[in-house]
């Protein structure tokens, strides 16, 4: 449930975030931009509307990094529960090989002992 509040509010969030940048005055004020001449700062003034954009752009930064520490919350929790069957191939593949090395060294022991025992 967490999990899929969380991504509704990134895409949200996102989406917010795409929009507020693509009003924005750019830094070349003589070229213009995408979409800032959308009657945006005919309403507020180019001041007040670069302020109040600013302020949004951060206030949305934000929100996504919550958002984000949010996301590592609710995971963390579940990452003990999951398993990669690959991990789990592969750490029986690495107790057959302890086993089976165990099995030749005992063996390679035994046979000295008895090789050493029989020049005796």
């Amino acid at each position: 449930m967490g999990f899929i509040f969380l991504s509704i509010c990134t895409v949200i969030v996102c989406v917010a975030l795409i929009a507020i940048t693509m009003v924005q005055n750019s830094k070349k004020e003589d070229e213009g931009n995408t979409l800032g001449n959308l009657g945006v700062h005919v309403l507020m003034g180019v001041q007040q509307t670069n302020n109040f954009l600013t302020g949004a752009t951060w206030i949305l930064m934000s929100l996504l990094l919550m958002i984000c520490l949010g996301f590592h919350h609710v995971t963390k929790d579940k990452g003990g529960d999951f398993v990669s069957p690959n991990l789990e191939m592969l750490k029986q593949q690495v107790e057959k090989e302890k086993t089976d090395l165990e099995t030749k060294e005992s063996n390679d022991v035994s046979k000295n002992y008895s090789e050493k025992e029989s020049t005796k």
